[in-house]
């Protein structure tokens, strides 16, 4: 459905979740690579 506005995730225990696609501004799986987050004040 590619017109859908909602977006189905379910996980490994069978749990449904439903998201708004508006809501997605990136979304990445399977990232190995760890990285670092700093906040400078």
């Amino acid at each position: 459905a590619a017109d859908s506005k909602f977006f189905k995730l379910v996980d490994q225990k069978g749990n449904v979740y439903v998201v708004p696609v508006a809501t997605f501004g990136y979304l990445e799986i399977g990232s190995e690579e760890s990285r670092r987050v700093g906040f400078v004040a």
